[in-house]
C-alpha cells in the first residue's frame, strides 16, 4: 500500500512529499522503514488497534532507523453521536489526555503528538523528546459553530477555553508545529446523517493563508509562525527544507499582506469543493517556488508537475 501511494503521488504531485506508514498489528517495521518518512499510530478504539506488547516491540524497531513516531491520541471512545455536541461528549478531553499519558509510558524515541485539541493535554507536552502539533480548525473553530457534520472531526471541535489554551501553548512554543490534518471528504459524504458522516475536514490549502491572517491580526508573531509552519516540521522530520539558507532547498513563497481574500470552498483546488472556513479572511501567496523554480504565479500554475518523494537516504540536514 505504501509503495502504491508513493507511485501515485510521484505521478501527480507538484511539490515534494514524504509519507507516514500506518502501524498496526501486522506491520513489518523493517520493510516499511526503508521507505516511509515516519510512522503513525492510531490510539483509538474505532481504528485498528495495536496491543501494548506489539507497540513496545515496534517502537524498539523504529528507534533503530532514527524515525519519528506520530500518535493520534484518543482512548475510551464511544461511537456514534448525532450532533457536534454529542460527538464531543463521546470524545471528551479526557480521551486525549488518557491516551497521551498512556503512550508517554513507552518512552518512544522521537515521539510526535498529532492535532492536540484539549487544554488538559498541554502540560504533558513539555518533555524534550516530544513534539506536538495543532490544527487551524482546533484554533479557529469550536463546538458552538453551526457546522453540523461539516465540522465533525477527530479529535472533535472543543470549547473556547481549549482554543485559548492552544493559542497560548502555540505562541509559547509548547506546541511546536501547525498542521492541517487534511481530510477532504466530499459534500455528499458530509451530508449523510451525522452519526454516519465521516470525520475530517479539508485544510491543506487554507492552513498557511489563514495563519498569515492571524499573524496580521496579532494572534501570532511572524517569527513564531514561520517556525511552526516551516522550520520546526522540517527539523523534526529531518527534511532539507524550512529555511532560507545555503544548502537547503529553495522552497519559497511570496506574499502581500495587503492582499486579503475571502476563502471560498468551491474556488479551492481540492476536489471536495468545500471548506469549514468559508468566508474567513486569508492571505494566499502570489507566487510559489519549488527548489528555486517558479511553480505558481498570480495564483496560477506556471511550473512543471515536478514533485518528488524524499527518499530515505536524502533526508537529513546538510
Amino acid at each position: 500500500n505504501l509503495k502504491e501511494k508513493i507511485s501515485i503521488a510521484q505521478r501527480k504531485s507538484y511539490v515534494d512529499f514524504g509519507l507516514y506508514a500506518g502501524l498496526n498489528s501486522d506491520s513489518d517495521v523493517n520493510e516499511l522503514a526503508k521507505l516511509c518518512s515516519a510512522f503513525k499510530i492510531f490510539l483509538a478504539e474505532d481504528y485498528e488497534t495495536i496491543t501494548d506488547i506489539q507497540l513496545k516491540n515496534s517502537l524498539e524497531e523504529i528507534k533503530k532507523y532514527d524515525k519519528v513516531t506520530a500518535f493520534h491520541c484518543e482512548k475510551s471512545i464511544k461511537k456514534g453521536g448525532r450532533s457536534l455536541l454529542e460527538h464531543l461528549s463521546f470524545r471528551p478531553n479526557e480521551c486525549e489526555l488518557n491516551a497521551i499519558q498512556h503512550v508517554k509510558g513507552f518512552n518512544a524515541y522521537k515521539m510526535h503528538i498529532c492535532h492536540v485539541s484539549a487544554k488538559e493535554s498541554i502540560p504533558l507536552l513539555t518533555d524534550e523528546n516530544i513534539t506536538s502539533e495543532v490544527t487551524p480548525h482546533h484554533l479557529l473553530l469550536n463546538m458552538e459553530k453551526a457546522l453540523g457534520a461539516f465540522g465533525k472531526v477527530n479529535p472533535p471541535l472543543r470549547g473556547k477555553d481549549d482554543q485559548r489554551a492552544l493559542w497560548n501553548a502555540l505562541n509559547s512554543g509548547i506546541i511546536d508545529i501547525i498542521a492541517s490534518d487534511h481530510a477532504p471528504h466530499t459534500i455528499e459524504e458530509k451530508e449523510e446523517e451525522f452519526k454516519n458522516a465521516p470525520s475530517g475536514v479539508p485544510g491543506v490549502e487554507t492552513m498557511f493563508p489563514l495563519m498569515l491572517m492571524m499573524m496580521k491580526k496579532g494572534m501570532i508573531s511572524l517569527n513564531r509562525l514561520i517556525n511552526a509552519v516551516c522550520e520546526k516540521p522540517a527539523e523534526r522530520f529531518d527534511i532539507n527544507k524550512g529555511k532560507i539558507k545555503e544548502g537547503y532547498d529553495g522552497d519559497l513563497i511570496v506574499i502581500d499582506l495587503r492582499n486579503i481574500t475571502k476563502i471560498k470552498g468551491d474556488k479551492l483546488h481540492s476536489k471536495c469543493a468545500w471548506s469549514p472556513f468559508d468566508n474567513f479572511d486569508a492571505v494566499f501567496p502570489t507566487a510559489v517556488f519549488l527548489r528555486g523554480n517558479l511553480l505558481i504565479e498570480d495564483g496560477e500554475f506556471v511550473g512543471e508537475r515536478n514533485g518528488k518523494f524524499i527518499e530515505s537516504d536524502e533526508r537529513g540536514i546538510l
